[in-house]
């Protein structure tokens, strides 16, 4: 029976934290994969990183391995480095990585947590929720504007430049992928017409220039 590994987990920023922690879900007989994301043009867009590395997990084995990887980031605290950049961190910037903890590892939001202890911080856990929403909602919110690309796009498709068709597709379909794993669409449906516009001009209008200069040249 073939084991569905289709589970969006987490992403990990570098290739050697991505085998790390597949190798030690594996060795606790859960099964994982790591998939390189070069980025898109949704990223070139949005100006995301253009390079991460998604981890996938069965759905059904999401807790256990939650609850493995912050049992190792437990132990991890013991033996931590002095030295460990976290400890230049402001309260602020502490607190903001427990509001982001989906961005950042299982260990580096334990130890965030421990400093803002160890510092007589007061953590909210209701506030950070409350937090999380908000920045949630906002990632869910569809971007207006893009004017910018817009006219770019349909001057491209109207000269026939297979740019347009990448500038149209790319506003008509770009999405944002919410720390949960959920992907929404990032701009609005006014913004998204246009770029469905500009991707179907450029559909009709490329492959013609295109035969055009082919004919001309011979």
């Amino acid at each position: 029976m073939k084991t569905d590994i289709s589970h969006s987990f987490r992403n990990a920023s570098t290739q050697n934290e991505a085998d790390e922690i597949v190798r030690f879900l594996d060795e606790n007989d859960i099964p994982a994969r790591s998939k390189r994301d070069e980025g898109d043009l949704d990223h070139v867009f949005q100006g995301a990183p253009m390079t991460s590395f998604e981890i996938f997990i069965r759905e059904s084995d999401k807790d256990k391995a939650r609850e493995l990887l912050d049992t190792k980031a437990k132990e991890l605290l013991k033996d931590v480095d002095s030295n460990y950049y976290l400890f230049d961190y402001s309260n602020e910037e502490l607190i903001e990585i427990l509001v982001k903890k989906d961005e950042w590892s299982e260990f580096d939001v334990l130890l965030s947590e421990k400093i803002l202890t160890d510092r007589n911080v007061t953590i909210d856990a209701e506030e950070l929720e409350n937090q999380r929403e908000t920045i949630q909602a906002d990632y869910k919110k569809p971007q207006g504007g893009q004017d910018g690309w817009i006219i770019l796009g349909y001057v491209m498709a109207i000269l026939g430049g297979f740019i347009g068709l990448i500038i149209g597709y790319f506003i008509w379909q770009a999405k944002n992928k919410l720390p949960s794993g959920e992907k929404v669409y990032a701009y609005t449906k006014g913004v998204r017409n246009h770029g469905k516009i500009i991707f179907f001009i450029s559909a009709v209008v490329f492959p013609i220039v295109f035969i055009y200069r082919i004919v001309v040249q011979f």
